[in-house]
């Protein structure tokens, strides 16, 4: 984070002022329309300013980014996956890979002619 350049760090505090005055006319709240101009007035003519607006918005930024993850991926796991694994186990084949089969060979027989289109996509 410390090679951006001030022409980035100014993009961001520009863009945190354009969201600021996106959500003050949408929520309709005047505070955000002040933190929006703040921010325009403080990007265009303070740089150790913006540096450490930028600094902070990019470490909260990446906090977020090590975290938001996470919980995604739990969330996808336990509400959706956990569920079908255990549909699948209850109501499933009970053994899809035929490990318990004691036979000398585990191919399975295919009954029928063979057709040049079953060796076209295989998989």
């Amino acid at each position: 984070m410390e090679n951006r350049t001030e022409r980035q760090q100014q993009q961001t505090v520009f863009l945190l002022s354009a969201v600021a005055g996106a959500c003050g006319a949408y929520f309709h709240k005047d505070v955000l329309f002040y933190v929006a101009i703040a921010l325009a007035v403080v990007g265009a003519f303070s740089l150790l300013v913006t540096k450490w607006i930028d600094f902070f918005w990019m470490k909260l930024a990446w906090l977020l980014g090590a975290i938001v993850p996470r919980i995604i991926l739990s969330v996808v796991f336990y509400l959706l996956l956990t569920p079908l694994a255990l549909l699948s186990r209850v109501f499933g084949d009970k053994d899809p890979l035929l490990l318990k089969r004691r036979a000398d060979s585990l191919f399975k027989v295919r009954e029928g002619e063979m057709q040049r289109s079953s060796f076209e996509k295989p998989w």
